[in-house]
């Protein structure tokens, strides 16, 4: 298997591109019955979640690249994953709950 050349994984247009299919994933329509979809929505959403830099598109490697704060970025797609009722990979409940907090208006 070849690696990817440097001048493409330093890329941010190619970094930004690999965030948008992710997000597209993970926040687009929800079809019932849809398996593919589905499995889509839970790869993406572990995506997000996963912490390790090692990997060339890793989402911690992709938002260094593009300059994204990846922590708030993740917080916010959870939370945006949560309130469209989408589970968490793991079926340990909703996407919020992998970690960040609910906010309460007052």
């Amino acid at each position: 298997m070849e690696t990817p050349d440097a001048d493409v994984t330093q890329s941010p247009t190619v970094m930004l591109a690999v965030l948008e299919k992710k997000l597209r994933a993970v926040l687009g329509p929800t079809v019932p019955g849809d398996v593919p979809r589905a499995r889509s929505r839970q790869e993406a959403l572990r995506w997000f979640l996963h912490r390790d830099r090692a990997g060339t598109f890793s989402f911690e490697r992709v938002c260094e690249v593009t300059g994204l704060d990846a922590e708030m970025f993740r917080a916010r797609v959870l939370r945006v994953a949560a309130s469209n009722g989408h589970p968490r990979p793991d079926g340990s409940g909703d996407a919020l709950s992998a970690g960040s907090t609910r906010r309460t208006r007052s």
